[in-house]
């Protein structure tokens, strides 16, 4: 059932019922009233009739009786005088009723009765007068209800012209009402054939607020829908880079087997070219490693604890020691940090990928300072070097995977641009953060944020 026939009968049945319900009680109302109004006016005959009885002398009272009936006969009113044994005078009998119809009669109280005759209404009322005779005046009462009737009637005319006008309204207040929705429904077709572009009218009420929300939500879908395509994107340039990073030591380690196969070499050229198939393995080795970790450990869950901050830094040192000797630079590390909470292979990684590209940036002779301290509810490691600096554009591109700042000198290093990727990888799943500090010419500071 659609909403717009829900709404026509939400104000149709409800409508209807209420004229139905106040037309019954107003034609109920109105024909109570006029019974009463005729009960009322039967009494008082009553009482004129008694009162003149009483008026004159007991022989003559009969007289006064006949009297008084022959001009209320015009009117439709029949009157009874008896007593215990005999009827003194009656002509009520023009309306079909007989004693059995007057009901309990008391001293000086008047009985009023409402009776059907052959489809024919009456009014009787009755006393007992002071010397035990009975007084019964009974009216026709047929015009009482004909007026029912009639308004009756005259309700069933304006009952069906108010159905039609109640009608009539209704279906323009539901087609009023559900035109927004059925707008709506439209622009949801739309939506769901990847149509982004929905303009519905805004407005202060409900259904205005309800278009506000649908198009902030179309917006909201357009927005993802634009990250999900450029993520897709991403996802193809990144497997795009890795296989051309890839390519090359691979071409490299197949050259030097194929020379070593084929070639008549002595032991020295031996030994370089394996030194070269070693060296191009580790890096096929350390990148694969790398992306595995960006790719599946950055989802996954993994254990915390507290980590000893000097035996981070002391593996640290000793694991690249060989390499800050071949580079002549020194190390200088102040650590006032006792432990942090976290995951230890994370975050020695995280620290030596720092220092590592600053060993890649540095000049000979040049130093790299770490700090370790605590400050402001947050435990900090800076990674300060010496070497050319990073311009504000490559700072907001620095942490891309495979984005490399001086792209000559990391592929001569063997860099594949992963390294600080993973730092930032590493730090949000710490809930920290990895910022950086730089300007050309006057070296960097990389900053790892973790929170107590």
């Amino acid at each position: 059932m659609k909403l717009s026939f829900k709404i026509f009968l939400g104000i149709c049945i409800p409508a209807i019922a209420v004229i139905l319900i106040i037309s019954s009680i107003v034609i109920d109302k109105n024909h109570q009233t006029n019974l009463e109004a005729e009960r009322l006016a039967v009494v008082q005959n009553v009482k004129d009739v008694e009162r003149n009885i009483k008026s004159v002398k007991e022989d003559v009272s009969v007289e006064i009786v006949e009297l008084m009936s022959n001009s209320y006969e015009k009117k439709d009113i029949y009157v009874a005088y008896y007593d215990d044994e005999n009827t003194l005078y009656s002509n009520i009998g023009n309306t079909g009723l007989g004693q059995e119809d007057i009901g309990a009669i008391e001293y000086n109280k008047y009985v009023a009765d409402v009776k059907e005759h052959n489809s024919n209404f009456y009014v009787v009322v009755s006393t007992k007068l002071d010397d035990g005779k009975v007084l019964t005046i009974i009216k026709n009462i047929n015009s009482v209800f004909e007026t029912r009737k009639e308004l009756i009637n005259n309700c069933i005319y304006i009952v069906v012209i108010s159905i039609i006008i109640i009608g009539i309204l209704a279906y323009i207040i539901s087609k009023t009402l559900t035109r927004p929705l059925e707008k709506m429904k439209k622009e949801m077709n739309k939506l769901s054939k990847g149509d982004y572009d929905i303009h519905l009218k805004e407005g202060h009420d409900e259904f205005g607020k309800l278009a506000k929300n649908f198009n902030s939500m179309s917006k909201e879908l357009e927005a993802r829908n634009n990250e999900l395509i450029e993520s897709a994107n991403n996802k193809q340039l990144f497997i795009d880079n890795l296989s051309h990073e890839m390519n090359t030591p691979l071409t490299s380690i197949q050259g030097y087997a194929e020379l070593m196969e084929k070639a008549n070499l002595d032991e020295e050229r031996k030994s370089k070219y394996l030194r070269y198939i070693q060296d191009e393995s580790k890096r096929i080795q350390d990148m694969y490693k790398k992306l595995l970790l960006l790719s599946y450990k950055k989802n996954s869950d993994f254990e915390k604890s507290e980590v000893n901050m000097s035996q981070v830094f002391t593996e640290i040192g000793n694991t690249l020691e060989d390499r800050l000797k071949k580079a002549k630079i020194e190390l200088i590390i102040n650590n006032q940090l006792n432990s942090l909470y976290g995951d230890e292979t994370l975050i020695i990684m995280s620290i030596s990928n720092l220092i590592k590209n600053a060993i890649n940036v540095s000049a000979p002779k040049s130093k790299i300072i770490v700090n370790a301290f605590e400050m402001n509810n947050h435990k900090y490691i800076q990674v300060v070097d010496q070497g050319p600096g990073i311009s504000k554009e490559d700072i907001k591109k620095i942490t891309e995977p495979f984005y490399r700042v001086d792209k000559v000198r990391s592929r001569k290093n063997g860099g594949a641009g992963l390294g600080l990727s993973i730092c930032k990888s590493i730090m949000e799943m710490h809930n920290g953060d990895l910022k950086i500090e730089s300007e050309l010419g006057k070296g960097s500071i990389f900053i790892l944020e973790f929170p107590v």
